[in-house]
């Protein structure tokens, strides 16, 4: 049987890259589920963790694939920009004796 594991908000904050007071926001949100004591305590599963790291890659592959020029550029424009490489002159004349 497996144990399962609890984190605090500021481990979780350590592991997932937020702040603590981030992690707060989203349990009392309801987007992370978390188990809360007596004294008000939170207590978040590893696997919201694992969630909430996974969400984090996936937004910065999107904002990586946005902020990068060449993922803008339509098919049309990457085609046009093929066969002017392929038919550009050299920059200088060559000397042919």
């Amino acid at each position: 049987m497996s144990r399962r594991v609890f984190h605090s908000p500021s481990t979780a904050a350590r592991l997932v890259g937020v702040t603590a007071e981030r992690i707060r926001q989203l349990c009392d949100e309801g987007r992370v589920k978390c188990l809360k004591d007596v004294a008000g305590r939170r207590f978040i599963p590893d696997v919201e963790i694992r969630k909430l790291i996974a969400d984090r890659a996936k937004v910065s592959a999107t904002k990586e694939a946005r902020l990068d020029p060449r993922s803008r550029r339509t098919a049309r424009q990457r085609d046009w920009m093929h066969t002017e490489s392929a038919n550009a002159r050299p920059l200088c004349s060559e000397r042919t004796e």
